[in-house]
């Protein structure tokens, strides 16, 4: 299988278009993914499902948004994974993602740890255990946020955003962050355009 790097991933193909080079705003995106983070030849039917449960089919929900984002306004697009993947089995997932939070752990993440200059973050993630996934603050980690700007979206299920933004404001305590794009993964299928349009508020605003 393609392994994907974090920073020198082949979807990170995108231009900067010439509108935002005069704007000088320089942006990226950057998002967290179970589908980019797990053992894709693995996955087996039943964990494929588009409304009820967290779901595996390709190419990943909070994926899908970062694509639509990146695509539309001609930015790179950069996956977060981890280099110790997690399994398909949704409740074997669920148990390390609760310990991981319970345990403050900041997994090691593959590829190297440093992103091109940017003023604008969109940074995707899903609601992982009421919360941000560890992996999403291991990146943190490694980018500069001080006079940064992040535009926050995720891809939740019922239990909405949960504490996903204070903790966000946790982990990137030095960085201004915009409204969030919240997606109920429900209505997944419908929500391109209101992506695009909070996108482009944000990026051009």
């Amino acid at each position: 299988m393609l392994r994907r790097n974090l920073l020198l991933s082949p979807l990170a193909f995108c231009l900067p278009s010439v509108l935002a080079q005069a704007k000088g705003k320089r942006a990226v995106v950057a998002y967290f993914s179970w589908y980019d983070n797990t053992f894709q030849e693995r996955i087996r039917p039943s964990d494929i499902d588009e409304t009820t449960s967290a779901s595996l089919k390709a190419p990943g929900q909070v994926t899908l948004v970062a694509h639509w984002i990146g695509k539309d306004l001609s930015l790179p697009i950069y996956p977060i994974v981890v280099k110790d993947r997690y399994t398909t089995i949704y409740e074997d997932c669920l148990d390390r993602v609760i310990g991981e939070k319970t345990e403050r752990v900041f997994p090691e993440l593959t590829g190297p740890s440093a992103l091109p200059e940017f003023d604008l973050l969109f940074l995707g993630f899903p609601n992982w255990s009421y919360t941000i996934p560890r992996a999403v603050w291991s990146f943190l980690s490694k980018v500069p946020k001080a006079n940064k700007t992040i535009a926050p979206f995720c891809v939740h299920g019922t239990g909405g955003l949960a504490r996903t933004i204070r903790d966000l404001k946790s982990a990137a305590p030095e960085a201004r962050l915009t409204r969030t794009l919240s997606i109920d993964r429900s209505e997944l299928a419908e929500s391109r355009e209101r992506a695009l349009d909070w996108a482009q508020k944000v990026y051009f605003g």
